[in-house]
């Protein structure tokens, strides 16, 4: 990995900590000066594409240069994507953002408030902004395939009392969300 940093984005002797990933393997990537986050990937055309459209949507979020979004950063041939065929696997690396994650945090009205005017601030800019790649994917935390992938994990709860609970509540998400669903922009 040392390597690789240093042959493809002129790191030198960072400091790499695996890091938890959903659908990839992350690594937060320490320098002297600077922290980034590493992402590592299978190589196929749907992550391409996804990672390719997400990359173009923080280039677009921070034009600003806020420092609110993660920035893409380009290796040494200018590309933000490093592709590495011989292992199958393509790289994508962000400045890391500093701070804690929300269920780690003192929830207070001012962090909600603040939360939710940074969430506004975001949807604004990405109002005039599309991606067909973005919204065809299909991903158990979007909201609008709740129904496709949420019920069936019901049975892991154990307690009847909460899972009855949590029934309720997919049935209310059925009945009163659903039918709302298409008026809501993509």
């Amino acid at each position: 990995m040392n390597d690789f940093l240093k042959s493809k984005y002129k790191i030198f002797n960072p400091r790499i900590k695996q890091l938890n990933g959903y659908i990839n393997l992350n690594y937060k990537i320490e320098s002297n000066s600077s922290s980034f986050i590493l992402k590592e990937f299978p190589l196929n055309k749907i992550n391409l594409d996804f990672i390719s459209a997400e990359n173009d949507i923080l280039l677009h979020l921070d034009q600003n240069k806020t420092g609110l979004y993660p920035t893409p950063i380009k290796n040494i041939d200018g590309d933000y994507i490093t592709i590495v065929s011989e292992k199958n696997k393509f790289f994508w690396l962000l400045t890391y953002l500093n701070g804690k994650f929300l269920v780690e945090t003192k929830h207070t009205a001012e962090l909600f408030e603040s939360f939710g005017s940074f969430l506004s601030t975001t949807d604004v800019k990405l109002q005039d902004y599309g991606s067909y790649v973005i919204e065809a994917r299909q991903i158990e935390w979007d909201l609008q395939y709740f129904q496709q992938f949420i019920p069936e994990k019901t049975k892991f709860i154990e307690n009847p009392t909460d899972r009855k609970l949590v029934e309720y509540f997919i049935q209310q998400h059925r009945e009163k969300v659903e039918p709302e669903l298409p008026k809501l922009r993509k």
